[in-house]
């Protein structure tokens, strides 16, 4: 059941990934806003008002302006529509759902509505059958263009026939702004349809996931079963005794020897319990595994504080990238009044509590670091002088091994075979999932190996990008026992080692950032999108060579494990701080949390410091 409830924990980490080609880089997204003085710049303005009129006939005049080209696919079937709409009653309503399915501007372009999808679905069923020649089929893209000299990007939903390429579909746009009135218009990404396919991975995937609901069903089954019978035999135990206190107990053999003969349902029950085979089927019974999953008892050793901890820091993470994917214009979570969020509510004191939202992560690292150093300093102590067999350290690598891949496997494959088709009919906005297969058709045995943060880090290589996490602390744990096990028998040498690693990791981090001249927080660029005129914020050098590498991440881990060596030595219930010790605590904390969330504020309102 562990398996599922992992797999299920994974996949809610599953979000849309944006492709370089279909989402803005993030400096010509808010760029407009600080480059051109915003939406009061006057060609912007002017510009985004004239295209605001853009309307069905205006697209139909534009379609049927381009003149026919034997060498251009795309404009010689865009001419046979124009002929055939004009001369047939059919062709005409063909061509009506196609230009209906166009994405037009709405209402509210000043203020940041600048996404207009279309009618997918529509565009999907419009085909122009030929006598000589294949009927002509058309499909939904999304176009990103900008107007004049303004790099603001806006997107279109564009309803074209198949052979329209990404040339062909610039040449269109540029008929439509020149219609409009508007001089230039630069096409910089066009996103086609692109539709999974049924294949072996998919039948794979299908039969794994099939065989594992087979198992949960026939588990509950059989405990039910087993259950049910315990309840039967337990009335039966109650009855015989109330009768028997009435029998003459001379004359019951039974009662006097004291043993009750199993009838041949017992027998089958005890078989079932005690068989290998059930045991393993009864570990996925959702009948004795939900209860235990929702339940909110802890034992008597828990450490409940750290349960808030994993709760606001998860909600951390949420909050986080839903603001983080707005801002860098992510369809899937698309703001259609950008102007007045950027200008309320991102420039504010306040919203350093998001921006900052990266070291939720560390959070999490801090505390698998404290419960690992924590539980093994435990068990190390209980063993006392006998130590701990070599067994002992073989299974702790296999079982994290074990507890961690099954659910990982099982997320991959479903990334593979299945949720590569659930874009299937949709919208474009909800396909950019195919990179992110292909990524794991080629890459799927370093996630395996832990090593995805390490190698096979571009953007095309990542399989499930989010789960570099997983590697770093799989890594971590690996070496915690270099660690851990000298903290116990030479404390000063293992606290030393953990300390002086901790401090080479932050050195690397101060390292790789003023080496490549890094802003000093990943979501600069994203506030502030005039940091790349000072700071680079080139993808590899940020999140490659920085985020995710793990001798820029043992840090939070390091601390972690220092915490854990001081609960252990001073266990909750055994230690009273003084009360002048615990305030200055308190002040110490607060003041180094208010430091590092609200410390960049200026560099993020643009007062950028010299090198």
């Amino acid at each position: 059941m562990r398996l599922l409830l992992n797999f299920l924990l994974v996949l809610a980490s599953v979000h849309i990934q944006p492709t370089s080609a279909q989402i803005p880089l993030t400096d010509r997204f808010l760029s407009s806003l600080q480059y051109s003085g915003g939406i009061n710049d006057e060609e912007l303005r002017n510009n985004l008002i004239t295209y605001a009129d853009l309307s069905f006939s205006h697209i139909s005049s534009a379609l049927q302006s381009l003149e026919a080209e034997e060498s251009v696919q795309c404009y010689e079937q865009l001419w046979y529509i124009k002929r055939v709409s004009n001369s047939t009653a059919e062709g005409k309503a063909m061509y009506n759902k196609m230009v209906d399915a166009w994405g037009k501007p709405e209402g509210g372009i000043l203020q940041g509505n600048w996404y207009w999808l279309g009618r997918a679905s529509e565009c999907r069923h419009v085909t122009f059958p030929r006598l000589d020649s294949p009927t002509i089929h058309t499909r939904q893209s999304l176009v990103g263009f900008t107007l004049g000299h303004s790099r603001l990007p806006l997107t279109q939903g564009a309803c074209l026939p198949h052979s329209c390429d990404e040339q062909a579909t610039a040449t269109v746009f540029h008929t439509i702004a020149e219609s409009l009135g508007i001089e230039r218009v630069e096409v910089h990404s066009v996103t086609f349809e692109q539709d999974g396919e049924y294949n072996a991975a998919f039948g794979l995937a299908v039969a794994i996931f099939g065989i594992l609901l087979i198992t949960v069903a026939v588990g509950t089954g059989l405990d039910l079963y087993v259950q049910h019978s315990k309840d039967q035999l337990h009335v039966s135990d109650l009855t015989n005794g109330d009768a028997n206190i009435n029998d003459d107990l001379s004359g019951s053999e039974q009662v006097s020897s004291g043993y009750k003969p199993l009838d041949q349902r017992d027998k089958i029950r005890v078989h079932l319990e005690s068989n290998l085979g059930v045991k393993c089927l009864l570990a996925f019974s959702l009948y004795t595994n939900v209860p235990k999953l929702i339940s909110t008892k802890s034992g008597p050793d828990t450490i409940k504080c750290l349960n808030g901890i994993r709760v606001i820091s998860i909600a951390w993470v949420v909050a986080g990238h839903t603001c983080f994917y707005a801002l860098q214009g992510n369809p899937a979570v698309y703001v259609s009044n950008l102007v007045e969020w950027y200008g309320t509510t991102v420039n504010r004191f306040s919203f350093m509590l998001i921006a900052n939202c990266s070291f939720s992560v560390d959070s999490f690292f801090v505390l698998s670091a404290f419960l690992l150093t924590y539980l093994t300093l435990k068990k190390l102590s209980e063993r006392g002088d006998r130590g701990v067999p070599a067994k002992f350290w073989v299974m702790y690598v296999l079982q994290r091994y074990w507890r961690l891949t099954p659910s990982f496997v099982l997320v991959i494959l479903f990334t593979v075979g299945i949720w590569q088709l659930l874009g299937n009919e949709t919208v474009v906005q909800w396909q950019p999932w195919l990179d992110e297969v292909r990524g794991c058709h080629s890459s799927w045995w370093v996630n395996l190996l832990y090593l995805n943060n390490i190698v096979h880090t571009q953007p095309e290589q990542l399989c499930l990008g989010w789960t570099w996490y997983l590697a770093n602390d799989f890594q971590f744990y690996l070496i915690a026992p270099f660690l851990v096990v000298p903290m116990y028998k030479m404390p000063r040498v293992g606290l030393g080692a953990t300390l002086a690693l901790t401090l080479v990791s932050c050195g690397a981090c101060f390292g790789i950032s003023f080496g490549n001249n890094l802003p000093p927080g990943g979501t600069t660029t994203i506030i502030n999108p005039k940091a790349n005129l000072v700071y680079n914020t080139d993808y590899d050098a940020l999140f490659v060579e920085l985020y995710i590498r793990p001798y820029s991440r043992f840090c939070s881990y390091g601390v972690g494990m220092l915490l854990g060596y001081l609960v252990y030595l001073k266990p909750p219930g055994t230690f009273r701080m003084p009360r002048w010790a615990n305030l200055l605590g308190w002040f110490l904390s607060l003041g180094v949390l208010f430091a590092v969330i609200f410390g960049i504020f200026g560099v993020t309102n643009g007062h950028f410091p010299s090198r």
